[in-house]
């Protein structure tokens, strides 16, 4: 995936952070995670790797919990 790279995209996508992309052919919502980041693709592009991310609910309440109680 190409992205514009500036200050709000440079420090968003690091490796391990998932990001949800919309499949408009079926307006459903897939969850990757970023395997990789080369922000020496090109003049101001990243190039992002990405990977195949299943949900996990369960991970996901606890990450939200270490968010809320553990700052």
């Amino acid at each position: 995936m190409y992205i514009t790279a500036d200050e709000n995209t440079n420090n968003y996508f690091e490796r391990f952070q998932t990001v949800k992309i919309i499949d408009p052919r079926y307006n459903t919502e897939k969850t990757w995670q970023i395997v990789g980041v080369d922000p020496y693709y090109g003049d101001g592009i990243l190039q992002i790797f990405l990977d195949e991310f299943f949900e996990n609910p369960i991970a996901d309440a606890e990450k939200e919990y270490q968010k809320e109680h553990y700052k």
